[in-house]
């Protein structure tokens, strides 16, 4: 699993599924991107999204636009209004 930044101000409560989230890797450079939201997971409390713009760093991290992420709460950032 990619190595997500950890916040505490996001809760389950204030995502649901397409929604736009910002969440942040941390590699050797750290890179902010928004996430689409499509589902969450009932057996492990994850949510799933796609990444929803290019990316500036994925040779550092791997991920790129429409990959698939799986995150939690803790690592959003933001919900987009």
């Amino acid at each position: 699993m990619t190595d997500l930044a950890v916040f505490d101000h996001v809760t389950d409560d204030d995502i649901a599924p397409g929604a736009l989230v910002k969440v942040m890797v941390e590699s050797a450079q750290a890179e902010s991107f928004w996430v689409q939201v499509t589902r969450k997971l009932a057996d492990s409390g994850e949510w799933v999204g796609r990444v929803n713009n290019h990316l500036l760093c994925t040779d550092l991290h791997g991920l790129k636009v429409n990959d698939r992420l799986r995150f939690r709460a803790c690592h959003v950032i933001r919900v987009d209004d």
